[in-house]
């Protein structure tokens, strides 16, 4: 399927758009492909785009001061991924976002977001659906960290992601999960 097709379908999962709207929304968002390792955002650059993967897989993750990666987020096919704070507050990047696997992605720029919001309703609730979702996400992932034990976090992760676990090495599920390989690798058998 056209990802730009794959696009429409996800938006009307959520909303119903016209013909002339779905052209207009298409018009502002552009192809990318992306190789494996290659990086969509670096820590300190200006990031202009948020990001919906068409196919592929992708690690948002974190470095602090003692080297030690954290990882935030991963997102596969029909989800949006970006430096949220980067974009929306015009900071430089703290996090950066590469490729696990060769990615496409639709990338759409904060401006056109805008025109598209003012010119098309429809889309603003679109989005209003995906931030909502993605806010309960956050939430639950932090009382997840507050609550749970690491088998209890790790069970949520399977039911949660299936699909991630064939897509994604086992050390970054450690490390989005906060714990270490072999506590995972004991966790996994």
């Amino acid at each position: 399927m056209d990802p730009y097709d794959k696009l429409r379908a996800h938006i009307e999962r959520e909303v119903s758009i016209s013909e002339h709207e779905w052209q207009t929304i298409a018009r502002a968002f552009n192809l990318v492909k992306l190789k494996k390792h290659q990086y969509l955002i670096q820590s300190g650059s200006t990031v202009q785009y948020d990001h919906w993967v068409v196919s592929g897989c992708l690690k948002a993750s974190f470095t602090d001061v003692d080297g030690k990666e954290h990882i935030l987020q991963f997102a596969i096919a029909d989800w949006w991924i970006s430096d949220y704070n980067a974009l929306f507050k015009g900071e430089r990047s703290k996090i950066e976002i590469d490729c696990l696997e060769p990615c496409t992605l639709l990338t759409l720029s904060n401006p056109n977001r805008q025109l598209l919001y003012q010119q098309i309703p429809a889309f603003q609730t679109f989005f209003l659906h995906k931030i909502t979702n993605a806010f309960v996400a956050l939430q639950n992932r932090i009382l997840s960290f507050l609550t749970k034990t690491p088998k209890e976090r790790y069970d949520e992760f399977l039911l949660l992601y299936p699909d991630f676990t064939q897509k994604i090495p086992k050390k970054y599920i450690a490390q989005y999960l906060g714990v270490s390989r072999e506590t995972l690798s004991r966790l996994y058998s």
